[in-house]
């Protein structure tokens, strides 16, 4: 699914392992391409993106344990928030220019699918997702993987299998 384009961006970070091989083999495939930096993000079920609404969404994985520190110190919540504003995915995704795959799975548990979609929707550079309506954290899994391949074969990273 194409994104319209938007005026306001931001980054997510980190992609799960499941796609290491992919993006090494875009690694092999286009080294000049990555002399300047990344040559395209994969990001699976991007987690620590907007760390607010996955403390409120979020029923498993680490935010709970968010929640219960901010239950726990209130009166810090609002700094704690500032602070990782520091390294969450939707805030850096303005500086983020690589041709990206995204994924979220709209059952997931630990990464709500609005905290992926914020960072999708704010990815400065050109961005693609797949949704995976009856999946939780795991994503499309295998299947995601082939749309990875068949995504940076389609972009000229790398040769398709």
């Amino acid at each position: 699914m194409r994104r319209p384009p938007v005026t306001r961006r931001w980054t997510p970070t980190g992609s799960c392992r499941r796609a290491a091989a992919v993006r090494a083999a875009a690694w092999r495939s286009r080294p000049r391409a990555l002399a300047d930096g990344v040559a395209a993000v994969l990001a699976d079920v991007p987690f620590l993106c907007h760390f607010r609404r996955s403390a409120e969404l979020a029923v498993d994985g680490p935010y709970p344990e968010l929640v219960q520190w901010c239950h726990t110190h209130r009166q810090l919540a609002d700094r704690a928030f500032e602070a990782l504003a520091y390294f969450d995915g939707a805030v850096l995704a303005q500086q983020a220019r690589p041709p990206a795959l995204f994924s979220v799975a709209m059952r997931d548990p630990i990464c709500p699918p609005s905290s992926v979609f914020a960072a999708y929707n704010h990815y400065a550079g050109d961005a693609d997702i797949s949704v995976w309506e009856w999946n939780e954290h795991e994503g499309g899994g295998e299947d995601q993987i082939l749309d990875q391949i068949q995504w940076l074969a389609t972009h000229h990273l790398a040769a398709p299998q």
